[in-house]
């Protein structure tokens, strides 16, 4: 820094702070508004630090209003916190902090049964203001420096106007390609997610692959050795068709030139032929055959049709689903892995069909059931059971397995989070089985008491979500 830098320009001026009504000011906050509808829900605000409504977006109720400033008075919270309105919604507060500071507050509303979502967006916007207002600061701060440097000479004046003037250019670009660069990296998490999950399911289905041939193998064997029969039993069919035929030839009188024998040798030919094929026994024996690999290719048909209904990935669209045969499904791919030692009981009641993606619920079986047999470690009673409740469907799924330990409980849905030796789980599945049903608009509980066994109870909405 020159002499004259050091005698002109004040620091001072630069280390005021700056509240967030003039960092997030109403024309920024509109363009948010209006550009990131899609992004955030239909109900956030800004309040500053003292309580004070900045900015609202969607419609909020004016006793609501003051219960959020009251609060904010009154606790001036530092982390995010979050609660239940009487009518079931939810409300996240989250602090707005920048440079230590916390310089106000971001209030986000939706729906309770949403509340992993809904931190989860408030979080990200919380992020995005962050952003805006450091840009908005750098911008301040510039346009202070040019008041600061008026006294300079015109070329030094004029030399900062210049990089004055590509600063500014650099934020306005920056800030204008901001809701882009946050487009881009939340479809790259998605697409990521949805990679992760579709791994995970193929990760499940690898583990049962063994089985599943071995399932197929069984039906195979016995249905190409019933062919090979039929074959033989066709060829000594052929031979007695052919003495049949020379005996019509005989009966009709076109034995020209005495080539055939008489009908009465022909008979005897005839009789002696069906006592050496047995014809009784082979006549009864080849519906039994077909039947046998008629069910057997069946059964082969129902393990490839479930294991596709289960594999693929899952569809874009909702459609209604019956959750009996998406149970059924998955209990035909897992059979393998069901020990002689283990009891299932199915004790289903009658419910609703419900709006869904039905891969994605059929992967939540999977991964629940799958858990449930490593828990019963070859022995024990693994039941599965429906009702249904006020607009839901209330599918249970228990073990009289290990349990699972009351200190592990709250983790057991944290991505990557496993107590299974390294190597025999990736600790994504009861994390993929919260986020499928959150995506559902349901929820899930857990039940677990060590050496007696764990339930998990999902809660499906019947309603299109």
């Amino acid at each position: 820094m020159t002499q004259f830098d050091q005698e002109h320009i004040e620091v001072d001026a630069f280390d005021r702070e700056y509240p967030i009504e003039e960092l997030l000011p109403q024309e920024l906050m509109e363009s948010i508004g209006t550009d990131s509808a899609d992004m955030l829900p239909g109900q956030w605000a800004i309040l500053n630090e003292k309580g004070n409504w900045h900015y609202r977006f969607g419609s909020w109720n004016p006793t609501l209003s003051g219960r959020l400033t009251n609060r904010i008075v009154e606790k001036q919270p530092e982390g995010e916190t979050i609660c239940v309105r009487s009518n079931g919604s939810c409300i996240a507060l989250f602090p707005i902090e920048y440079e230590l500071e916390i310089k106000g507050y971001m209030a986000v509303c939706g729906p309770c049964q949403a509340k992993h979502q809904l931190l989860e967006t408030g979080r990200a916007g919380v992020n995005l203001l962050k952003q805006l207002i450091r840009l908005k600061h750098q911008t301040m701060l510039t346009s202070g420096l040019h008041g600061l440097v008026v006294e300079e000479s015109y070329a030094d004046l004029k030399k900062k106007a210049e990089q004055l003037s590509i600063s500014e250019e650099k934020y306005r670009n920056l800030s204008a390609n901001l809701e882009i660069e946050v487009q881009k990296k939340t479809e790259e998490i998605r697409t990521a997610h949805a990679h992760m999950m579709q791994q995970e399911k193929m990760a499940a289905i690898g583990q049962l692959s063994a089985g599943m041939a071995h399932e197929i193998n069984n039906p195979l064997g016995f249905i190409l050795s019933n062919l090979t029969t039929l074959m033989d039993y066709a060829q000594d069919l052929a031979t007695l068709m052919q003495h049949y035929r020379q005996l019509a030839a005989l009966c009709s009188g076109n034995n020209r030139g005495g080539e055939l024998p008489s009908i009465q040798d022909q008979c005897k030919t005839i009789e002696k032929s069906e006592q050496t094929l047995d014809g009784a026994f082979l006549l009864a024996d080849i519906p039994v055959l077909v039947d046998e690999s008629l069910s057997g290719a069946q059964r082969i048909q129902k393990i490839v049709k479930d294991l596709k209904a289960v594999a693929r990935p899952g569809e874009s669209e909702q459609e209604l689903i019956n959750i009996h045969e998406s149970l059924d499904a998955v209990l035909t791919i897992v059979q393998n892995r069901i020990s002689p030692k283990i009891e299932v009981r199915r004790v289903f009641s009658p419910v609703p069909l419900l709006y869904g993606y039905p891969q994605e619920i059929s992967q939540v079986w999977l991964n629940l059931i799958l858990n449930a047999l490593d828990a019963l470690e070859n022995q024990g009673t693994l039941t599965i059971s429906t009702q249904a409740a006020r607009d839901q469907v209330v599918v249970t799924i228990s073990d009289t397995g290990m349990g699972i330990a009351k200190s592990n409980l709250p983790k057991i849905f944290d991505p990557f989070f496993t107590t299974k030796e390294v190597g025999q789980g990736t600790g994504l599945g009861l994390h993929l089985v919260y986020h499928l049903i959150a995506k559902q608009g349901g929820r899930i509980e857990v039940h677990s008491q060590p050496g007696q066994g764990t339930t998990f109870t999902a809660h499906l909405p019947t309603e299109k979500g």
